[in-house]
């Protein structure tokens, strides 16, 4: 373990042997304040060695040197500015409401209720807790170790920016309209975890260059900028809500998503970093999740009704195939990039296609033909471009299936293209122009004025299919 100095009672050196290396520097740093007031006769230091009371300093401002097993120190009084807790097991400490508070805890543990309006809080291994117990509290932790932090039942207007270092767990346990942040220093691997009521906001957590965030979603809500990092978000141990977005949005300016996003049965809303290879599954829950695609090679898997599946650049697959054919369907929509996309097993699906290319099997008929289900429900397909694409759509069913020509004017401006139109080629169909020949099956081509074209295999579409 590494060491770090304080000025103690006497002008006496006093060493903090429990900080892990990655703390100390935060730590002497803090420290260095303190030793400062001592030098100069402003600071009395107090050492606490586990029992008895803490006295009233008789200089205009006091510290405690917490030695021994630990224990309940109890509350400081207002001219207490800092705590600096060395011993080897738990201390439990009630700050002072104050201006700045210095409080430096090793891997005996410290639960410290922070009154102070400028808490500055470093804590180098072992197991803690940091609460705001008073209205607009505010504290700063440097962590190394594993930390559970919130604000205390009732407490509003609170703040605490948590800077995790590598290997550090916070868990985020916030009960009332208080601003959590976690900040992930660089290249740190951290856990953070989230546990309040729904429908709070409880934390921002940011992440950075080569930072590795795994995130659990208890309850409550969290927004995650992963920046130049890596992010995975567990959806599938609680009820929280997560959302992850990076860059600049309405007026604010944020470092871009640039690494690359796993979600485990996501609830929110998830955009891919930049980097491509994201791995994206929704909850199984109605409406679940928005999952949006950041890069090539990215798998974007809807595992329930509702969900909203939205292609990013680059070739990015979607698929809805895992859902029981019983399940109603989702939405996909195709971006610029070449998007393969496998609708919810059982239809209903509605599908966006957009300026680039795409290739769709709406349904899973074997999974409808085991469940009994016949065809399914109804595929509704429409272009939300201006111009532009080529899409092609393997099972069209005339007659069930509709194309949205209202909607496709409504998004991008387009109409039927009064040339061509709907195209039908037959199998026999030896024609040059024939887009099908050689497949074997008969098809509908659907120009659009925009020049976007929709290919169905093995589908006369007419009229009556559009809407």
């Amino acid at each position: 373990m590494a060491t770090v100095t304080v000025r103690g009672a006497g002008g006496t050196t006093v060493t903090l042997t429990h900080l892990t290396d990655a703390a100390s520097p935060a730590a002497q740093a803090a420290l260095t304040d303190v030793s400062n007031f001592v030098q100069f006769g402003l600071l009395d230091q107090f050492t606490w060695p586990g029992s008895g009371t803490v006295p009233s300093p008789s200089n205009l401002l006091g510290g405690v040197i917490v030695q021994g097993g630990g224990g309940d120190l109890g509350g400081l009084q207002p001219q207490h500015v800092a705590a600096m807790v060395d011993a080897t097991g738990p201390t439990t400490i009630v700050g002072a409401a104050n201006a700045n508070t210095t409080i430096v805890a090793g891997a005996g543990g410290v639960t410290y209720l922070n009154l102070s309006k400028s808490g500055e809080v470093v804590l180098g291994g072992g197991n803690h807790g940091v609460f705001n117990a008073a209205n607009g509290a505010a504290a700063s932790v440097t962590l190394d170790g594993t930390l559970v932090a919130g604000a205390m039942a009732g407490i509003s207007g609170a703040g605490m920016t948590v800077s995790a270092l590598a290997g550090s767990l916070t868990l985020i346990d916030d009960h009332g309209a208080n601003a959590m942040l976690v900040d992930l220093a660089e290249g740190a691997t951290a856990v953070t975890a989230v546990d309040a009521p729904s429908g709070d906001l409880a934390a921002t957590i940011v992440g950075g260059t080569g930072t590795k965030l795994s995130h659990l979603a208890l309850g409550g809500g969290a927004f995650i900028n992963p920046g130049a990092g890596d992010a995975t978000v567990f959806g599938n141990v609680g009820g929280g809500t997560t959302t992850v977005y990076g860059g600049s949005f309405e007026g604010a300016t944020a470092a871009s998503f640039t690494g690359k996003l796993t979600v485990v049965a996501g609830h929110g809303v998830f955009f891919g970093g930049s980097a491509g290879g994201n791995l994206l599954t929704t909850g199984t829950a109605p409406g679940a999740a928005t999952l949006v695609g950041g890069g090539a090679g990215d798998l974007l898997i809807s595992q329930g009704a509702g969900n909203m599946l939205i292609a990013g650049a680059g070739a990015e697959t979607l698929s809805g195939f895992s859902v029981d054919a019983s399940v109603g369907g989702a939405a996909f929509f195709a971006g610029g990039g070449n998007a393969t996309i496998f609708g919810n097993s059982g239809g209903g699906n509605t599908f966006g296609l957009g300026p680039g290319v795409s290739q769709i099997d709406g349904r899973n008929e074997a999974a409808l033909t085991a469940a009994g289900l016949g065809v399914g429900q109804a595929n509704s397909f429409f272009v939300s471009t201006s111009s532009g694409g080529g899409h092609v759509v393997a099972d069209f069913i005339a007659g069930l299936d509709h194309f949205n020509l209202t909607l496709t004017t409504l998004a991008g401006g387009q109409t039927l293209d009064p040339a061509t139109g709907l195209a039908f080629f037959a199998i026999d169909d030896i024609s040059g122009a024939n887009p099908f020949a050689g497949s074997g099956l008969s098809g509908t081509v659907l120009t659009l004025s925009g020049g976007t074209q929709v290919f169905f295999y093995d589908a006369q579409v007419t009229t009556a299919d559009l809407i």
